[in-house]
């Protein structure tokens, strides 16, 4: 049984890695697929089956 040490440990570890690997801004900016996202990597809106913008 993992800890809460270990988790938390783990989470800070896989936060570090995606804001090396996605970066992080303080700006709302448009990924490469044009979603508009802001910090590192937290999408504001996706579109919906339908094509519509679904905000967050």
């Amino acid at each position: 049984m993992s800890s809460a040490i270990d988790v938390i440990e783990n989470l800070n570890i896989l936060t570090s890695h995606i804001k090396v690997s996605e970066g992080e801004y303080f700006r709302v900016y448009s990924d490469p697929l044009g979603i508009p996202t802001i910090g590192y990597g937290y999408a504001l809106a996706i579109k919906g089956e339908d094509g519509r913008w679904k905000y967050y």
